[in-house]
């Protein structure tokens, strides 16, 4: 474990040349964070305050209930896990903000279920002490200019749950790829339950229920939501954007969770964003083009996972660097934002993975890409190619 004094020292030896490369240039600054995340559905891109906002920042998995075990004194439950303590939660939204994120992907923060500490610990029943750390995370972001986006389930069985969890909690017994998440009406109706809970949620801090809050840019489908192969899925997406949207009435953006692009899905109406996830594939060369394609259907682009280590999710090395991909990204009229993955706060740890980031940095190499990465959210926040 990293101890405080040795970040500290790490802090400290960052030079004042790159510090300097943090700030914003004279005469700017970044566009208020007030007010909704909006499209203009001309142009595809995303606007707040009548202007566009073009934005980089991180995943951030642990704000909810957290897989590791907390170094920011909550207590470890039965399951091994730990719900985020305000002082965690603090401690990434520092560091968040020191590499210049606008936007945080919390990926794990309201889609968790089947453990006493979820969300939805049992099917139906919802876990009002569950949903604390985000109605801190929430009050604590609008005062820092920082948006969120939220997950609405998770592709896999990890630690938080997924759509597994839903067919076996109907009795049905899931296939390979649990297709019957997107099939069953009794499965999606469930899945419909657990997002009216979360968009319905009053927040303790702030009084504002979850889907009339300005802090929270956009609502996730799923975490890289699949059938595989995906044939359907489209109309899967629009019957759950079309409840998030016109049924609950929430007035921000959908995000498509499904990740392997399907023009046939472009259209939807209530689905304002599609993306990508790359750790191999799409190339940085691929990037731009996908982004000018969703770009033609009045839609934005967001690319919501990458890897920052030039390393794939099996050690290899990837056949682009992290520099490659993010010149491909700032060079790009139609990328809208991105996200790396993943941002851990200082004295957290967790082994799994390899894509671990600390703020600002455990070691050289880590510390060089962590600027790297700041400097390219700050670009991000002030280029807006092809305008």
């Amino acid at each position: 474990m990293v101890s405080a004094c040795a970040i500290a020292v790490l802090a400290a030896a960052i030079p004042t040349a790159i510090a300097r490369a943090f700030r914003a240039p004279p005469g700017l600054s970044p566009p208020a964070s007030t007010g909704f995340v909006t499209r203009d559905p001309t142009t595809g891109n995303l606007m707040l305050n009548g202007r566009r906002f073009r934005f980089s920042g991180a995943n951030a998995p642990f704000l909810g209930l957290a897989e590791d075990s907390s170094a920011y004194g909550a207590p470890v439950d039965a399951d091994g896990l730990h719900l985020a303590s305000h002082s965690e939660i603090d401690a990434t939204l520092d560091s968040a903000q020191a590499m210049n994120a606008k936007v945080i992907r919390a990926y794990a923060s309201l889609l968790s279920v089947g453990k006493s500490n979820a969300i939805q610990p049992t099917l139906g029943v919802f876990n009002s002490a569950g949903f604390e750390p985000t109605d801190y995370l929430l009050s604590q972001c609008a005062g820092r200019g920082i948006k969120l986006v939220f997950p609405l389930v998770d592709n896999y069985q990890y630690y938080a749950g997924g759509k597994y969890w839903y067919c076996t909690e109907n009795g049905v017994t899931p296939d390979s790829v649990a297709s019957q998440f997107f099939t069953n009406a009794t499965i999606i109706n469930s899945f419909k339950a657990h997002i009216s809970a979360v968009l319905n949620r009053v927040n303790q801090y702030t009084g504002l229920t979850y889907k009339n809050d300005p802090t929270i840019l956009a609502w996730e489908t799923g975490n890289e939501i699949n059938m595989f192969p995906n044939t359907g899925i489209s109309a899967w997406t629009n019957e759950i954007s079309r409840h998030i949207k016109l049924t609950e009435g929430a007035l921000q953006l959908v995000v498509d969770g499904n990740t392997e692009l399907d023009p046939a899905g472009f259209d939807l109406a209530y689905v304002d964003i599609y993306g990508n996830h790359t750790y191999v594939w799409p190339t940085p060369a691929q990037i731009p083009a996908n982004a000018a394609m969703i770009h033609s259907h009045g839609k934005a682009y967001f690319l919501g996972e990458y890897t920052w280590t030039d390393k794939s999710i099996d050690g290899s090395a990837t056949p682009w660097t992290l520099t490659e991909l993010l010149s491909a990204i700032e060079a790009s009229a139609h990328v809208d934002g991105d996200s790396f993955w993943e941002l851990l706060a200082p004295l957290a740890q967790f082994g799994g993975g390899g894509f671990v980031l600390h703020w600002p940095g455990d070691d050289a190499d880590m510390a060089a890409r962590a600027t790297h990465l700041a400097n390219h959210a700050l670009k991000m926040g002030f280029q807006h190619p092809g305008e």
